[in-house]
């Protein structure tokens, strides 16, 4: 590709599929994890999961579809796990963003590396520090934006 082409970059920017930890991550944060992955790629999927009855903060977040887990912390992280293998297979996502504070997807990032993908993790300052060590990257997203 030359420098004259209409989109230089769209070819090279990654697939995300975007998977938030509705009962960790609160949608107030929404703007922040759009701007982040907004600078790694193109997303193709957003969604949250989590217990709808608490995490209605999420439910009417525009553009996000809140997958409802039931009542139950541990469903929602087998869920998303399930769905980020399913994701970056058959989606053909090269990119696996995770917005959560738990440190349940330590396993998760190790098996997509191992399959040629990546695994971003988006969290606050309080986000276990084995999730931050066991992704491609991770951004913290109540850090206050660092000055040029």
């Amino acid at each position: 590709m030359n420098d004259l082409s209409p989109f230089p970059t769209s070819v090279n920017r990654a697939r995300i599929a975007l998977l938030i930890d509705g009962n960790s991550v609160s949608p107030a944060l929404a703007p922040r994890i759009l701007a982040a992955c907004g600078q790694i790629g193109r997303i193709l999927v957003k969604r949250v999961y989590g217990d709808a009855t608490l995490a209605t903060g999420w439910a009417h977040m525009p553009g996000f579809r809140m997958v409802h887990t039931g009542t139950d912390r541990i469903a929602t992280d087998i869920m998303m796990t399930v769905e980020a293998m399913h994701l970056s297979l058959a989606w053909q996502a090269d990119t696996i963003v995770i917005a959560s504070n738990e440190g349940d997807f330590i396993l998760l990032s190790e098996h997509l590396r191992e399959s040629g993908k990546k695994l971003v993790g988006l969290g606050e300052t309080a986000a276990i520090d084995g999730f931050r060590r066991a992704c491609v990257r991770f951004l913290d997203l109540t850090a206050e934006p660092q000055m040029a």
